[in-house]
């Protein structure tokens, strides 16, 4: 069952569609229920944001109207009734109302000011990718200095004129690049940790960022040398020819001849298709991928860095549809690539989604981490190290997990941190914990303790900069109003419906024997099964069967279906028309009788029928739980419809049908 904040949420999800400032465009009244009026304009944005039909007025059926029409009326007179009776003012709603509004203004304070301008980010920056080279110093534990000073050493050294390639084999630690002259090939946004991003899209072409980089992986000095526009996938053929050489082939010699051969067969191939042989044809013939050959060397469209880098670089390197590389080699053979397809660079709606993936998952932690970390300092927040210290000791001389809420008393008043002139506690860090969310909690107290402390300071302080934000973000308030109107028509939902619901055992009864024959067992059969693959056996068993063995033995021994040895073969009473098997043993007649051999399932059975049980209606106690459930739903259907009886007689509800017929004329 739904929680109440989960009933409500939904309801205020629901009342969004309803609940829009009446349009002045239009102020013809189109129905009117006590006092109040609902206006062409007021219904037109309500219709807009529903979740029936299109949500186009212009578009949908009159009847669709009319049906929403009469939902939206019903739906205001119980609003304007949860008003009258003052739960706007109820303090049970003004709770869920103000709890709610700190989520909203968290969840939107993250979507407004760190999601939406880092996919845009992401986005514009993604339309480039960027060849760069790099120096990586990998730094030892307690060493950080150390190798910050060797890293901004090398790197003057190359301001000063030092081959970057030779510095990059002499100091990386990257042992992928440091061969290559530091190359790590193309990248593009959303990749990398958003410190190296940042330095790389800051940087020209051909040139090295000023600065050392620090990302999670050590530092970095770091070249741009190529930029370039992105094609996001593109799609090729090719024709591949590989060396006639087995794996365990060891004669250096006869690799190199195979080898070459087989370049001179390719070279060959590319010089008839260069005087206008058909690359489909020439790929069905020569190629040796057998997969594509018969596709005339299709592959099928593929994005940066998903082949091997010499197919990829060369793939990548044709500028136009239909363009073909010449001969290149990778470790499979020799290649000659033709481009046949390239994917338009997507609009930001249609890569949101996407974008929202690669940034939840690669760059959020570091931005949020950044945002909190400018919090602290906006508002001097200080640790105090003594005791977090004294904690970590704790922490880190106990056997498993600490509960610090077991902390002496001592230790929790001793205060763990100041921020924003605010002096909090141990005990205040144990109840901060404690309020948040399970995950959120668990998450937060995997960290190490001082990183923990400093995450709830940032947290604290992001919640004090949440008021300032909300009152700058009307779409905030208009939330926060249809939330709070969802929380009203919960309370009225619970006054005059849910309340009343009382489910007895003698009503339930009673409506099972008024709707009896709504519970019907359908035919049902349950059988005994002896299956086998092969035919040569089911024969065989045919015949034992015949000469008096035991049915129930045979299955135990030798059915093969998964599963049904354990159960001696047999199936349960289920509805004859379950399966084919269901269908065969339906059609025998006698509990004992033996079907013919039966193919079904991939393999051959012989099936004793056990029990028909022909269509009845169900106990009481068989039938009780659908029952129950059924009769619940038309209490509420009947309770909610004596209250509609009583808005109806309270507010007088009229609805101008033919002034509405009128506007909505071309709707048919």
């Amino acid at each position: 069952m739904l929680s109440r904040t989960s009933v409500v949420f939904l309801l205020a999800f629901i009342i969004a569609a309803f609940s829009f400032a009446q349009d002045k465009k239009d102020e013809t009244v189109i129905a009117k229920y006590g006092n109040h009026k609902i206006t062409v304009g007021e219904f037109e944005q309500a219709y807009s944001k529903n979740s029936m039909g299109s949500g186009d007025v212009t578009k949908d059926s009159l009847s669709s109207l009319k049906d929403f029409l009469n939902l939206y009326l019903t739906y205001k007179m119980k609003l304007a009734d949860g008003y009258s009776k003052g739960y706007d003012k109820d303090p049970e709603v003004l709770k869920e109302v103000n709890e709610y509004s700190d989520q909203l203004a968290n969840t939107l304070y993250k979507e407004k000011t760190i999601i939406e301008p880092n996919l845009k980010r992401l986005y514009e920056r993604g339309k480039w990718e960027y060849r760069v080279s790099h120096i990586m110093f990998t730094p030892v534990k307690g060493k950080e200095e150390e190798t910050l000073t060797l890293a901004n050493a090398v790197l003057d050294s190359i301001k000063n004129g030092a081959d970057f390639a030779e510095m990059a084999n002499k100091y990386s630690q990257d042992k992928y690049s440091k061969d290559k002259g530091g190359d790590v090939y193309y990248i593009t946004a959303g990749q990398l940790p958003l410190s190296l991003e940042n330095a790389i899209y800051s940087t020209k072409e051909g040139r090295i960022y000023p600065k050392v980089v620090k990302s999670e992986f050590g530092y970095h000095i770091i070249k741009v040398t190529e930029i370039r526009e992105r094609r996001p996938k593109i799609r090729v053929s090719h024709i591949l020819i590989r060396p006639q050489t087995e794996e365990k082939e060891s004669n250096k010699k006869d690799v190199e001849e195979e080898t070459e051969k087989a370049k001179q067969t390719a070279d060959s191939v590319y010089q008839m298709l260069k005087t206008g042989a058909d690359f489909a044809k020439m790929a069905e013939k020569y190629s040796m991928d057998r997969g594509s050959a018969v596709k005339g060397g299709d592959i099928g469209f593929f994005a940066r860095n998903q082949t091997v880098r010499t197919f990829d670089e060369a793939a990548f390197n044709l500028k136009k549809e239909g363009d073909i590389s010449g001969v290149i080699q990778s470790p499979f053979g020799f290649h000659i690539i033709k481009l046949t397809g390239i994917t338009a660079y997507p609009t930001f709606e249609e890569d949101k989604d996407q974008l929202l993936k690669v940034f939840k998952a690669r760059q959020y932690t570091e931005v949020y981490n950044s945002v909190l970390d400018s919090l602290r300092q906006k508002y001097n927040y200080s640790g105090n190290a003594k005791i977090i210290d004294k904690i970590t000791s704790i922490i880190d001389t106990s056997k498993g997990r600490i509960n610090l809420a077991i902390l002496p008393d001592s230790i929790k008043a001793q205060i763990l941190f100041t921020a924003d002139k605010k002096k909090y506690s141990v005990k205040d860090y144990i109840d901060l914990i404690n309020s948040l969310p399970k995950e959120e909690a668990e998450s937060i107290m995997k960290l190490p303790f001082r990183e923990s402390v400093s995450r709830i300071a940032g947290e604290q302080l992001l919640q004090k900069s949440l008021p300032a934000f909300q009152k700058n973000d009307p779409s905030i308030n208009k939330m926060l109003e249809d939330y709070k109107n969802g929380a009203i028509i919960f309370k009225l939902q619970q006054e005059k419906i849910w309340s009343k619901l009382k489910i007895d055992s003698a009503s339930v009864y009673n409506y099972f024997n008024a709707h009896a024959k709504k519970y019907m067992w359908p035919d049902r059969v349950k059988f005994t099964e002896l299956f086998t693959l092969k035919d040569s056996l089911i024969l065989h068993y045919k015949k034992m069967i015949s000469e008096g063995a035991n049915f129930d033995t045979l299955c135990a021994k030798y059915t093969e279906r998964k599963g049904y040895k354990e159960r001696v073969g047999h199936w349960t009473l289920r509805d004859k028309n379950h399966n084919d098997l269901y269908q065969k043993a339906w059609s025998m007649k006698n509990n004992g009788e033996y079907s013919d051999i039966y193919k079904n399932f991939g393999g051959y059975s012989i099936v004793r029928l056990d029990q028909k049980d022909p269509a009845h209606i169900k106990t009481f106690e068989e039938a009780k739980a659908e029952v129950t459930a059924d009769y619940q739903e038309y209490r509420m259907k009947e309770l909610n419809e004596e209250y509609q009886k009583k808005l109806t007689q309270k507010y007088q509800p009229k609805i101008y049908m033919d002034q509405f017929e009128k506007i909505y004329k071309n709707n048919k």
